[in-house]
């Protein structure tokens, strides 16, 4: 569970403290898992789309997991880019 939480981690402790010290930038920090075991081998009570706002893609997924993976960044850039926008 710890693994799993490390994007919120970098995000709100890691990227400020980046940011306060090269103030004229706006780096991003951010982390994803891509997990060898299927989905389905997983003992857990939590939906694969749990996962995947946890940043978890499985590499089961084969045909879609870089497809995600590039489509989150690609969404984690755009709310980036509006949120600074709306200030």
């Amino acid at each position: 569970e710890e693994k799993i939480k490390l994007y919120e981690y970098l995000k709100n402790e890691i990227q400020p403290e980046i940011n306060k010290k090269h103030s004229k930038t706006n780096i991003k920090v951010d982390s994803y898992i891509l997990s060898v075991t299927d989905y389905s081998s997983i003992k857990r009570n939590k939906l694969k789309e749990e996962y995947e706002k946890d940043h978890v893609l499985f590499l089961d997924d084969k045909e879609d997991c870089i497809e995600k993976l590039f489509q989150k960044i690609s969404e984690e850039k755009i709310n980036g880019i509006r949120s600074q926008h709306s200030i």
